[in-house]
């Protein structure tokens, strides 16, 4: 298998060994199944009729995405025992509903009068192949006649082409009367996909019920992330729902409220405004067949990105990183600079950020989002995105694809926007494709 195999060898066999060195304590009663929304997919090896086809490839390679290694978990369904010591947890374990629905419980008890529409991704329950829709769960209703489109609201999430592992995105969208909320999470590690999909359904519980929500927006969410990643490690040292040591996810959440935009974020989920400015040419083209150039995309919009990656190579990362006992280094064939422990072949995380990771947090891998407030206009958009839309596409021709889509099209426009992220991975790297989110909003 050459390089890249052996390498993927050794990281998983020191990971291990390392895991089966933890601390783990025993459970006493598991929880109902009912409250597990966990079951697994199986996974295919086969893309879906509509993207495009990879070329057949025996060498998976893996040199681009967050870990090097995605182990297929063994089991279809995990049930946790947890003892509730936070009251937020023992909200969850009282109402017996899952996280999904204490957050819209909550969402009703403190907007009584306000109307409001959740979509929140969720896991398949059947087989789903490369560039499947993640499967949706909705509640609450647009008024008559309108749908999310009609507001300027477009998502896609996509299951990526790699066999060993589920979709392991998620996204929530929360619209609330005269308020709005969008969060993207991207798994990574043998559990990635159990922790993305506890964090998007317990991270905007945490938000909503924070007491200084309307008032101190910036200083929630930083208390939100801090908590929704010690409930992570909480529930995995209960050896139960998923276990974070090799595993975590990123978070990208942005809150649209009076004509601004807050921003909080771990991790390299992307977010990116479209300013409308004046253009030379107020042409709109058709994408032609082959990549998009600045000829098919003419659009009087300018991309200003809005969030930094959380890269190991960024000096103030790498020297938080080394005093914590870590490295940053980059394997031979591999492409990203990853974190290890100092002298060790793990856990090898390609970012500085992240929520669960707690091997890599241990060596100064941190959760605390950093956190911006932009002011918007009407004729704005934004749209936040996981790597796998970011890889081969920057924020620029982003906005292209999406701005030659009008506002009442957003629908497309995403699906536009993850079809070509998909056929961008397809030409780079063969056979291997990440999973791939956007969620796109005109303001």
């Amino acid at each position: 298998m050459g390089a890249c195999a052996s390498r993927d060898g050794q990281l998983v066999q020191n990971a291990s060994r390392t895991i089966a060195e933890l601390p783990r304590p025993a459970a006493d009663q598991p929880m109902e199944s009912k409250d597990i929304w966990f079951d697994e997919e199986e996974p295919s090896t086969q893309p879906s009729p509509t993207a495009p086809t990879p070329t057949p490839n025996g060498n998976r390679r893996r040199r681009r995405l967050s870990v090097s290694t995605v182990d297929q978990p063994s089991e279809k369904k995990r049930t946790a025992t947890v003892k509730y010591e936070d009251p937020v947890r023992e909200l969850i374990d009282k109402n017996r509903r899952g996280l999904r629905e204490v957050t819209l419980q909550m969402l009703k008890e403190l907007f009584p009068a306000a109307e409001h529409y959740a979509v929140f991704g969720s896991p398949s329950y059947s087989v789903q192949r490369g560039f499947d829709n993640k499967v949706t769960e909705i509640d609450g209703g647009m008024p008559p006649g309108r749908t999310l489109k009609d507001i300027g609201v477009g998502y896609a999430c996509k299951k990526g082409l790699k066999p060993e592992s589920p979709n392991q995105d998620d996204y929530y969208v929360l619209k609330v009367d005269d308020w709005s909320m969008y969060g993207v999470f991207d798994g990574h590690g043998p559990h990635g996909h159990h922790i993305s999909a506890f964090v998007h359904k317990t991270l905007p519980f945490l938000i909503i019920s924070d007491p200084e929500f309307e008032s101190d927006l910036e200083a929630t969410l930083i208390r939100a992330f801090k908590k929704v990643h010690q409930l992570v490690v909480a529930v995995s040292d209960l050896q139960g729902m998923f276990d974070c040591s090799l595993s975590g996810t990123t978070a990208t959440v942005a809150v649209q409220r009076d004509g601004k935009l807050t921003v909080a974020h771990v991790g390299d989920s992307t977010a990116v405004l479209a300013k409308h400015a004046r253009a030379d040419t107020h042409g709109r083209h058709t994408p032609s067949d082959g990549r998009p150039t600045d000829a098919d995309f003419r659009t009087d919009f300018r991309a200003e990105k809005l969030t930094n990656d959380h890269k190991p190579m960024l000096p103030a990362e790498k020297a938080r990183i080394e005093a914590k006992g870590g490295e940053v280094r980059r394997l031979e064939g591999d492409i990203p600079h990853r974190v290890f422990v100092k002298h060790r072949m793990y856990p090898g995380l390609a970012m500085s950020r992240a929520l669960g990771d707690s091997v890599a947090a241990s060596v100064g891998v941190s959760h605390e989002p950093e956190v911006r407030t932009y002011d918007l206009s009407t004729q704005d958009f934004f749209v936040i995105a996981t790597d796998g839309v970011w890889e081969f596409i920057d924020g620029q021709q982003a906005v292209d694809i999406i701005a030659a889509f009008p506002s009442n099209k957003v629908d497309e426009a995403a699906e536009a926007l993850a079809y070509e992220s998909w056929k961008r991975w397809v030409e780079e790297e063969d056979n291997v494709v990440d999973d791939v989110t956007c969620i796109v909003v005109w303001t």
